[in-house]
């Protein structure tokens, strides 16, 4: 066999007269090991192979589909959930729990059986056209709108992995570049938050739910996060020192809660306590430590020690917390239904209300920079943004002239 070419990548003379070159096209996993897939090319001559061979280099860069052989959408579904979602230690178990639902559920029978570089948007657009009609199976209610948005970001994120693999050419379900000149929507005017005195309302109809009234004033006073405000410890609370570290998220995976890292580094934080927070959570203590001697032998408290828990020491449910809000805290004092994240928009605005610097509420809220912050909650800065230029104006602005003095030069006014 002769010598494969210097530069000329995998070609070689198989036979008299049969120059081959092969190029990897992709990974496949069997038994448990990684395989590489390969394309061969053949040619009379090592010229003609290796002009095969360069074409072929090209595509794939250019991310143009040379699979061997016929792959459809379900083949590469079931190959990206089994060898890549699940063995990655940083997804956590709640998102491959729900990838694995996206995929079986809804991709798998509607565009299983489409060859996959075959796959066009059209085909996207009549799935989610017809899940946007349908019914869930579970509730027999239509489906949520943020389910449908979940079936196009899976399928966006795997066949994004199609495509750094080459195996299509472009990825059907990448969001749409945006028109030049169009205006992009901001964030801020899809989120719903409290004015001063609707906050005041909230939190005074919270304090007839003893359970959960130390939840909510938590979260509205500190912008936390549900997930982060259930995951609480007693140790992430100093009371004295009127501090408390977000450390962990709670979440329930498979009809057990876990706790996890946060969502980001900067969601790892520690937070200065409000006196109302510290009054909230003393009072808090109180109830459990009582709500504990009752249970007796029937306290389910685990290891965690969390501060928010049933009233038999288990952690609270996020759906039982949203009824909670909805039912009766909302309705009792009011107020239109909103979500408990919503507690933590109002949160950032009251922050800005009072002038609080944009970086400060960033820290606060454990968002990942600054400029997300101006992004999500940049509608609610105008105010500020003028008080900010009147008081510029206030210290720039030309000042009144003073009368000069009539007194002789040299000789010092009269002081009486």
């Amino acid at each position: 066999m002769a010598k494969r070419g210097s530069g000329e990548g995998s070609i070689y003379e198989e036979a008299p007269g049969k120059w081959v070159a092969s190029i990897t096209v992709g990974y496949a996993f069997k038994d448990g090991k990684r395989r590489r897939i390969r394309k061969k090319f053949s040619a009379p001559t090592r010229k003609a192979v290796s002009s095969k061979l360069k074409t072929a280099l090209e595509d794939q860069q250019n991310h143009a589909s040379i699979a061997p052989n016929v792959r459809t959408v379900g083949w590469f579904l079931n190959y990206w959930i089994d060898e890549v979602v699940a063995p990655d230690d940083g997804l956590k178990p709640k998102t491959v729990v729900f990838y694995r639902y996206i995929v079986a559920t809804h991709l798998l029978p509607a565009l299983g059986s489409i060859r996959l570089e075959s796959l066009t948007p059209a085909h996207l657009q009549a799935l989610l056209n017809d899940k946007r009609k349908s019914l869930s199976v579970r509730t027999g209610k239509p489906l949520a709108p943020r389910t449908v948005t979940g079936i196009k970001r899976t399928l966006q994120t795997a066949l994004e992995r199609a495509l750094d693999d080459g195996l299509i050419k472009r990825n059907v379900a990448a969001a749409k570049h945006r028109r030049e000149g169009a205006k992009k929507t901001s964030p801020a005017l899809a989120v719903r938050f409290l004015q001063v005195d609707e906050a005041h309302a909230l939190l005074a109809s919270a304090r007839e739910e003893p359970l959960y009234y130390a939840l909510f004033a938590t979260i509205l006073s500190l912008g936390l996060r549900l997930g982060e405000a259930l995951a609480l410890r007693w140790e992430d609370i100093d009371l004295d020192g009127r501090q408390l570290h977000v450390r962990h998220t709670l979440q329930k995976v498979n009809g057990e809660f876990a706790l996890f890292e946060p969502k980001s580094a900067r969601s790892r934080r520690s937070v200065a306590l409000p006196a109302i927070t510290i009054a909230a959570l003393s009072g808090h203590i109180e109830r459990q430590r009582e709500a504990q001697t009752w249970a007796g032998s029937g306290w389910k408290g685990n290891v965690w020690d969390l501060v928010f828990t049933s009233t038999v020491g288990t952690p609270l449910d996020e759906r039982n917390a949203l009824r909670i809000l909805q039912d009766k805290i909302l309705k009792r004092a009011g107020l239109p239904k909103m979500r408990i994240h919503d507690l933590r928009h109002s949160a950032a605005a009251l922050l800005i209300a009072q002038k609080v610097n944009s970086r400060a509420i960033s820290e606060i809220l454990g968002h990942s920079s600054v400029g997300f912050t101006l992004e999500v909650y940049g509608g609610l800065l105008k105010e500020v943004k003028q008080d900010a230029a009147d008081r510029m104006n206030s210290i720039l602005a030309p000042r009144p002239a003073v009368a000069p003095s009539l007194a002789p030069s040299g000789i010092p006014e009269r002081v009486n």
